[in-house]
């Protein structure tokens, strides 16, 4: 099971992990608070349950500094970040079964569930040999004005 998160890149592989650390902190640095909206639920291909979450232009923003910052160390963006980007929070992961999945269909796709909360926090999740854990985690100190 991984922990609740919201990509805002896609996995990696690298052998220094502590230089991603440094992209992480200045990155926290760097970034302020923002709401979090999440419309709705989808599927990707049968296989990933998950919430909707709006690209805000804030997010977008994160998203892509993160992506420039990786650039400079020789990581190019996926074919699916930038614009591409589709923000999620995963519930279900690989092992829905057929039934499952139309249990899912019937019951939760009609339903468009509007939720929000502030990103307060950054981190790295590390792939085990069978799951995601949290490796490094970093609170973001700069708060966005209240409109």
């Amino acid at each position: 099971m991984n922990p609740p998160h919201i990509a805002i890149k896609r996995p990696i592989e690298v052998e220094n992990i502590e230089k991603y650390e440094k992209i992480l902190d200045k990155l926290a640095k760097s970034a302020k608070t923002f709401k979090i909206d999440i419309q709705g639920y989808s599927f990707f291909a049968d296989k990933t349950f998950f919430l909707k979450v709006i690209k805000s232009k804030e997010l977008m923003i994160l998203h892509n500094n993160l992506l420039s910052m990786l650039k400079q160390q020789g990581i190019a963006p996926d074919n699916l970040e930038g614009d591409n980007q589709i923000f999620h929070i995963t519930l279900a992961n690989n092992d829905i079964s057929t039934k499952f999945v139309e249990i899912l269909k019937k019951n939760y796709l009609p339903k468009k569930p509007l939720y929000n909360f502030p990103l307060k926090e950054l981190a790295i999740l590390r792939y085990t040999s069978t799951h995601w854990v949290i490796h490094k985690i970093v609170s973001i100190k700069q708060m966005t004005p209240q409109k």
